[in-house]
């Protein structure tokens, strides 16, 4: 069992760890959250966090201004989150590698961690969240974690001038998920 177990984790950690490095090349599918807002040509737009703290965009969403070019969010919290993330994902490998149960569990609960304080950010929209949590409010919405909803643009859009949008957890948090559980659960079941 203890073979198993060691292949497990070495597997989750590299997720865990691609998960992370990925967003780089493919913003739009390796987020961790994103928001897609639709309806008007001039405001609407793509925004993505994922990776080491980064955000990437596209078009304008409500004036924003998203670039497609990743940028860091200089939010420290986040960085300590995705930090820790990729840390734990590092460790599950050395504790697959090594064939030592604790370091590949601990390599999991670390994954865990950052993955659950990340969602645990986005509920209480503290620091970079503290700005999407009032375009979401714009939209009606009461959660970072997953909804969609309408807003009707102010003064100098026509009366009655809707944008939609839809926002949640991206791919990227269901992959870290994912491998966190793998993680912990590999952790257990291998070495010594």
């Amino acid at each position: 069992m203890g073979t198993v177990g060691r292949v497990i984790v070495i597997v989750a950690g590299i997720i865990g760890i691609l998960t992370l490095l990925l967003f780089m090349v493919m913003p739009d599918f390796f987020a961790f959250w994103r928001i897609d807002a639709y309806g008007v040509p001039l405001v609407d737009g793509k925004l993505w966090l994922g990776g080491i703290a980064q955000r990437a965009g596209d078009g304008n969403l409500l004036g924003l201004g998203l670039e497609t070019d990743l940028t860091y969010t200089e939010d420290l919290l986040l960085t300590i989150i995705n930090v820790i993330t990729l840390a734990g994902g590092a460790i599950c490998v050395i504790g697959g590698v090594l064939n030592k149960k604790i370091i590949g569990l601990v390599g999991g609960i670390l994954m865990a961690l950052g993955v659950i304080a990340f969602i645990v950010a986005l509920q209480i929209q503290f620091g970079d969240f503290s700005d999407l949590g009032d375009i979401i409010d714009f939209f009606g919405g009461n959660t970072l974690l997953f909804g969609s909803g309408e807003g009707e643009l102010p003064f100098p859009f026509p009366p009655g001038t809707i944008l939609d949008a839809d926002w949640g957890l991206g791919m990227g948090a269901w992959f870290g998920i994912g491998a966190a559980v793998a993680g912990v659960v590999g952790g257990a079941i291998s070495g010594e």
